[in-house]
């Protein structure tokens, strides 16, 4: 019975089976356990027959797990593969490890040091192999397989729009599991379009601070260091995300004022000798404070009235900022 749904599927898209297409595409459908892994978005650069795959995590590794992982970012992209067609079915022929360090601590908790292969990099291995590829209007491409109950769809979105989408994850402090990726396809449909500049906006400050309160963490805690290295580190750190609380007491401002000029609060803030290190980040942010504002405001609002988050973002991620911009013509 589960070729029926596969067969009607591919009927209603009419579509020949196809190579896949190259370029950058995000994985749109639950395939790993979250019962055992924590979620990832898992995203495919696809050159050829070659296929990068990246694993990115919604939360920064901290100081300790920088140090027991030997990395320190968000996303993992050491595992490449590479494919061949026949029968109008991929098949995966090749897999290598680029990287020594790991996309997850599931080797550790687990103590199974393939528990990453088995939690994070089978399934999807399994759904490229011996699937069909049916591609769709938006530029993606759907999985079918007559082992999996369900296709596995993937949207376009190039590598860089990875920051936005885990910027916005983070300040709507929804998990992947309620979102179940329904953000995946409304977000990649969003990404190139100019009538979504106010959201994008807002989600460039958000990435801001994401990235500078993570840039705290990468300074990593020597077991040995000193009483003075540990006051330098802290020093360091404080120095480091000193630009994100600038901009978070910014917003906060203007969403509790919003009469009041957001380059004054944040001259306030920054202070008659702020560091350059700390301007620099900050400043350029100025001119999108108020679209940021606005979109944690429409945040709050719902959290206010105690509504779930995920049933609204689910309907709209950008709540109401995808519109048209009132300063920008429609197609430009």
């Amino acid at each position: 019975m589960r070729l029926l749904p596969i067969l009607v599927f591919c009927l209603l898209t009419a579509r020949a089976a196809m190579a896949l297409p190259d370029g950058g595409f995000l994985l749109a459908t639950p395939i790993i356990d979250t019962e055992a892994a924590t979620p990832r978005y898992i995203h495919l650069q696809i050159d050829g027959p070659t296929i990068t795959v990246t694993y990115a995590s919604v939360f920064q590794p901290d100081a300790d797990m920088c140090r027991e992982h030997n990395h320190c970012d968000a996303y993992w992209d050491g595992l490449q593969l590479r494919y061949a067609q026949k029968d109008n079915q991929l098949r995966i022929s090749d897999r290598n490890l680029t990287r020594d360090d790991k996309p997850s601590s599931a080797n550790r908790v687990n103590g199974d040091p393939t528990a990453d292969q088995r939690l994070y990099f089978e399934p999807l291995i399994r759904r490229l192999n011996n699937a069909t590829v049916v591609g769709d209007a938006a530029g993606g491409f759907t999985l079918l397989s007559e082992t999996d109950d369900a296709p596995t769809r993937f949207a376009p979105l190039p590598r860089e729009g990875l920051d936005l989408l885990m910027a916005w994850v983070g300040t709507a402090g929804v998990s992947l599991n309620r979102l179940n990726y329904c953000e995946v396809p409304q977000f990649s449909q969003i990404y190139p379009l100019a009538q979504s500049q106010r959201f994008r906006n807002a989600l460039t400050v958000f990435n801001e601070i994401r990235e500078s309160s993570f840039a705290a963490t990468r300074l990593v805690t020597q077991e040995d260091e000193s009483d003075l290295e540990w006051q330098d580190r802290s020093a360091k750190q404080k120095q480091r995300s000193r630009p994100a609380n600038i901009l978070n007491q910014t917003i906060n401002w203007v969403i509790r004022h919003p009469q009041d000029d957001p380059a004054e609060v944040m001259d306030r803030l920054l202070g008659p000798s702020a560091p350059s290190e700390v301007s620099v980040h900050v400043i350029p942010m100025l001119p999108y404070i108020k679209d940021a504002a606005d979109f944690k405001a429409r945040l709050q609002k719902i959290r206010d009235a105690g509504t779930p988050l995920s049933a609204p973002l689910c309907m709209d991620m950008t709540l109401g900022m995808g519109k048209t911009h009132p300063h920008l013509s429609k197609g430009k």
